[in-house]
């Protein structure tokens, strides 16, 4: 694994984002696909394996090599699969449909009942590399003293249940387990997982020394070994979750170990010095150890990179001399019971990411501390917090920190004005602080926030004006918030934005049309931009966002639906189906258009869980795009994107509980749209044809969304916006911007529209137009520049 922030992203994790490297090292041996016709392939690809693991291993292994036409040919076979039986289908649909006769013979095996078979019977032979049991159902398991001494080339042994976590406590009614007491796992084994293992200990006499990593979360292993055990290959070593941990192995024999993992082992006290003294350990993760009273060495590796020891309650002991030289260090000790700094920290500078609960002491820090600091409540609740944390925010600390993090600061109530002293400031989080009920107007007058994040705030009532360097603001189950006074405060640059508003089901209707307002001129300023511009080189996600992964759309809004004010911003609309077929305006000002629609509340309550790595953290979304003229050309374009929320390696369910509106634009698809419509040198085809309207042309839309595997289940109503060009340059000596105004606005610029003309305007015409005007003034606020 490796460290952002304040995550650790595993491989086993399978967001979106690890899904396409795991991906893409099976089928290019590198960590992103060529940017060429194998890119979009690739995304249905990773979208298909629905983030399995060996899915996606076995996939991209299968397609290493092969030709663009194979790849098509293969994918074609999935997507004939239903997304339902896309895990343990796709290797036997595509791969491994050898030795059908005979299981014992095949590299893979996948079929519950043929593993327990062979495992049972002694029917294993040398072909067999891989073993993939599903042990979410109920499974009987007996493995035969033999068993394993038949498959010397036995690579990959899982026990995987996703569901264990669910169970924790609970056994299994009906599962039977039979292991001998002399039993002998192959040398060549690489990898070994065993899901919610009800064993107190393994009985192997001896472990394989070409072990590279072993994964037992949500056990019931007590102790893995005593004293020493030599495994020269192993690199990562996961006991999540084991509550029953008491000892932590003494992993001296390890000394290519990087990954140590006893992340929620509740019985575990203390953690074995050896650890610290592993020569290329990276990460050591201890949190939500409640019974964990220290962290202690006289040692402290220098490949150490990552101490995450936070929600240990117990914790009132850090003495781990941590080198002068550890650049780039986490170190998170918040919601501990920890009351003063430790002295071993004082000297480090250039942090990636440092928590601790609020203190007076975190005054004393120096600046240049951290990249990202997370506060934490107290545990014991002895002086007033808010007013601690207003004084500590203008301490020295605090002026280079680039992201900022509040969680589940249960006694704040505001953010206080101070905050506007964090020059610097690029994210803010806010994170289950339930008593909050407003943010603090000075906001808007930090000069570089990108992204702002506010998560389960329940008491949360209003948004004020935010500054207009806002890219990203995502408002997540914040169930009393009402008022969002506007997402900008001044005219908007063409730039990605990300705004989404889930679950915030109090939202008044002005607070939705404001934020509909955004959306559609964020959207006609950005093209029209882009229309004069070069176009720049596409910047990847900012290293300051990692809280919510948005893949693909350059610009995406969610809200709750409120009243009827949506369907009047679309020139289409269907509440039938999930497609719509339209004629292209033909107008050479035509130049894109956005998408639209409306995600059900009741179908999405329907979606039942799935049963691989929570897929249904995703929200994916897209569309189909078939372009067909009246001169024979033919265009297809698709946009897909992804949003997943996480926090703290949880990723957290999409749970939608009302009906939501989706608006998004991505440039990539309208510009292969309209290529053929506005012909070349951006003229429209009936302009450079001179023709007289006989050049029609015919748009099919296909609209998806839902959880990866069920992209189909979640449309209500679908819709387009269409935009127009409509850009004068100004005069000489304006300092180059460019004049954005509407007909109407020229018009009564002119005085040449009557009264009887302005009432003859179509309802949704006049409120389009509303649209292109500057953002409203706000009493108090004076707009910094007017959009003329």
């Amino acid at each position: 694994g490796r460290v952002i922030d304040d995550h650790i992203h595993e491989v086993k994790e399978m967001n979106f984002e690890n899904s396409l490297k795991l991906f893409s090292l099976n089928a290019f041996n590198k960590l992103h696909p060529p940017e060429d016709e194998y890119w979009d392939l690739s995304m249905k690809a990773v979208v298909y394996a629905s983030g399995i693991p060996l899915a996606l291993k076995v996939l991209g292994s299968f397609l290493r090599s092969k030709t663009y036409n194979e790849w098509e040919s293969a994918l074609a076979k999935l997507k004939a699969i239903p997304k339902g039986d896309i895990q343990q289908e796709m290797g036997h649909k595509i791969v491994d449909e050898e030795s059908i006769k005979n299981p014992g013979g095949r590299n893979r095996l996948w079929k519950s009942e043929e593993i327990q078979d062979i495992l049972k019977n002694d029917k294993g032979t040398d072909a067999i590399e891989t073993i993939f049991l599903d042990m979410t159902e109920d499974t009987d398991l007996c493995i035969s003293s033999e068993a394993f001494r038949k498959m010397p080339n036995l690579r990959l042994l899982a026990f995987a249940d996703n569901k264990a976590s669910q169970r924790k406590k609970k056994k299994r009614t009906n599962e039977t387990l039979s292991f001998p007491t002399d039993l002998e796992l192959p040398n060549n084994l690489r990898y070994i997982q065993w899901d919610g293992c009800p064993l107190k200990s393994l009985t192997t006499s001896c472990w394989p020394t070409k072990l590279v990593e072993l994964s037992m979360p949500y056990s019931n292993v007590e102790k893995l070994w005593d004293g020493e055990q030599s495994l020269p290959s192993l690199e990562i070593i996961n006991l999540e979750c084991s509550r029953r941990m008491i000892e932590c192995p003494n992993l001296s024999g390890s000394p290519n170990l990087k990954l140590v993992k006893l992340t929620g082992c509740e019985s575990l006290t203390h953690v074995h010095p050896s650890v610290f003294y592993l020569p290329k350990l990276e990460s050591l993760f201890v949190y939500e150890c409640k019974a964990l009273k220290s962290l202690s060495s006289e040692y402290c590796s220098p490949s150490l990179q990552a101490i995450v020891a936070y929600n240990c309650p117990n914790l009132q002991e850090f003495s781990v001399p941590i080198l002068g030289d550890h650049s780039g260090f986490h170190l998170h000790l918040r919601s501990t019971a920890l009351k003063t700094l430790p002295s071993s920290i004082f000297h480090l500078k250039d942090l990636r990411g440092f928590s601790f609960p609020i203190s007076e002491s975190l005054m004393d820090l120096p600046i240049n501390f951290a990249f990202q600091i997370t506060l934490s409540d107290p545990i014991e609740h002895k002086y007033d917090t808010s007013s601690t944390f207003h004084r500590v925010l203008p301490s020295p600390v605090f002026q280079s920190v680039v992201r900022l993090v509040l969680d589940n600061c249960r006694s704040l109530t505001e953010i206080p004005d101070s905050i506007s002293l964090l020059s610097s400031l690029q994210h803010l989080n806010v994170y289950s602080c339930t008593n909050v009920i407003t943010l603090s107007e000075s906001l808007k007058c930090l000069p570089r926030l990108e992204v702002l994040n506010i998560f389960q705030c329940h008491m949360l009532q209003l948004i004020p004006v935010l500054p207009p360097s806002l890219k990203r603001l995502r408002v997540w189950d914040c169930d009393l918030l009402k008022t969002v006074l506007s997402t900008i405060s001044e005219p908007p640059r063409k730039d990605e934005a990300t705004f989404l508003f889930l679950n915030c089901n109090n939202l008044d209707e002005d607070s939705c049309s404001i934020i509909l307002k955004d959306a559609i001129l964020r959207t006609e300023l950005g093209v029209k931009e882009t229309e004069f511009e070069n176009q720049e080189e596409e910047e990847e996600l900012p290293e300051v966002d990692r809280d919510c992964f948005a893949y693909f759309s350059e610009i995406c809004y969610l809200l709750p639906v409120r009243g009827s004010n949506i369907h009047d911003l679309f020139d289409v609309h269907s509440v039938e189906a999930h497609s719509l077929t339209v004629e292209l305006p033909q107008d050479s000002n035509l130049v894109g258009f956005l998408f639209f629609i409306v995600l059900s509340e009741e179908e999405w309550s329907d979606i039942e869980e799935q049963t691989w790595y929570d897929v249904i953290d995703f929200l994916g979304f897209g569309c189909e795009c078939n372009l067909e003229t009246s001169w024979g050309e033919k265009v297809h374009a698709e946009s897909l994107s992804l949003l997943q929320w996480h926090w703290d390696q949880l990723y957290h369910h999409v749970d939608i509980k009302s009906d939501h509106a989706l608006l998004w634009y991505d440039e990539k698809c309208c510009k292969k749209i309209m290529e053929p419509i506005r012909g070349t040198e951006g003229k429209g085809i009936n302009e450079e044809k001179g023709s007289t309207g006989n050049n029609n042309a015919n748009l099919t839309l296909e609209f998806f969304a839902g959880v990866l595997n069920k992209l189909d289940a979640v449309i209500q109503e679908c819709g387009i916006h269409w935009i127009y060009q409509n850009v004068e340059e100004e005069e000489e000596g304006s300092r180059g911007r460019k004049s954005k105004r509407t007909n109407k606005e020229a018009d009564e610029e002119d005085g040449s529209e009557s009264n009887e003309q302005e009432e003859s305007i179509p309802p949704n015409k006049k409120l389009k137009q509303s649209l292109l005007e500057p953002p409203l003034i706000l009493e108090g606020e004076e707009v910094v520049e007017d959009m003329r």
